[in-house]
C-alpha cells in the first residue's frame, strides 16, 4: 500500500513539474501573440485611409478624390491589408493548434491543486480557439471582422476567469494576472468596433483595442519570465527518480 502511494505521489510532482514548465511557456507565448495582435489590429484598423493610399500609388492616389481610379486604389489597399493577415496566419494556426492541445491535456489531467485548472487549464483551449479563428479566417484572405463578434463573446469568458483570480486571490501576483485577463477582454470588446466601423470610430476604438493588447503582453510576460525564473530556482535540485 505504501509503495502505491509512493508512486501515485511521483505521478503527481512529475504532472506538476510538466504543467509548471507548460505554464511559464504559457504566459510567454501569449505574451508573444497579444504584441502580433496589436500589429494586426494596427494594420486593419488603425493606420488612416489617406496614408494607405498614399503607399498605394501616388499618381492614382490624387486621381481618387475625382472618382477616377478610387474603386481600384481601395481594392489594391485592401489587398494589402489581406496579404499582410495572410502572412500572419500561419503563427496563428500553429498557435492555436498548440494552445488548443495542451490546453486540452491539462484540462483532462487537472495536473494542479483545484481552482488553479479551471483558471488556467480550461482557459488556455479558449485561446486557442480564438487564434484558430484569426488564423483560419487570414489565410482564407476574410475580412477579419467577421470574427471580431465571436471573440468579443469569448472575452465574458476571459473576464469572468479574470474576475475569478481576483475574487479568490490566485497567483502570487492576482492584481497583475487579473488586469492580464481583464485586459484580454477589454481588447476582444472593442475589436468589433474597431474592425467594424470605418473613420475615427474604427481608428479610436483600434488604438484602445491596441493599448490593451500590448498591456496584456507585457502583463503576460511580466508574470511568466518570473515565474520562470522562480520555478527553475525550485527544481534546481531536482532529478527523475530514475537518475
Amino acid at each position: 500500500m505504501l509503495f502505491i502511494t509512493m508512486i501515485f505521489d511521483g505521478i503527481l510532482v512529475l504532472k506538476m513539474v510538466l504543467f509548471i514548465d507548460q505554464l511559464d511557456i504559457w504566459l510567454m507565448t501569449l505574451g508573444v501573440t497579444m504584441f502580433v495582435s496589436a500589429f494586426t489590429v494596427y494594420v486593419n484598423t488603425v493606420r488612416t485611409v489617406k496614408a494607405d493610399l498614399a503607399k498605394v500609388s501616388p499618381v492614382r492616389t490624387m486621381m481618387a478624390p475625382t472618382g477616377g481610379n478610387a474603386p481600384d486604389v481601395q481594392a489594391e489597399m485592401q489587398e494589402k491589408v489581406n496579404e499582410i493577415n495572410r502572412m500572419l496566419s500561419p503563427f496563428y494556426i500553429f498557435i492555436g493548434v498548440y494552445a488548443l492541445v495542451s490546453g486540452l491535456w491539462a484540462s483532462f489531467t487537472w495536473p494542479l491543486p483545484g481552482p488553479y485548472n479551471i483558471v488556467f487549464s480550461d482557459a488556455w483551449p479558449i485561446f486557442g480557439l480564438a487564434s484558430l479563428m484569426v488564423g483560419l479566417a487570414s489565410y482564407a484572405r476574410m475580412d477579419l471582422k467577421y470574427v471580431t463578434i465571436p471573440l468579443a463573446l469569448l472575452g465574458i469568458i476571459v473576464a469572468v476567469y479574470g474576475a475569478d483570480i481576483g475574487s479568490f486571490g490566485l497567483t502570487l501576483e492576482p492584481a497583475a494576472a487579473v488586469a492580464l485577463y481583464l485586459s484580454i477582454a477589454i481588447a476582444l470588446w472593442f475589436s468589433p468596433i474597431a474592425f467594424n466601423f470605418r473613420g475615427s470610430v474604427g481608428r479610436v476604438a483600434g488604438m484602445l483595442s491596441l493599448i490593451f493588447l500590448v498591456t496584456a503582453g507585457i502583463l503576460a510576460f511580466y508574470i511568466g519570465g518570473a515565474a520562470a525564473f522562480e520555478h527553475t530556482a525550485g527544481w534546481a535540485k531536482w532529478v527523475p527518480f530514475y537518475g
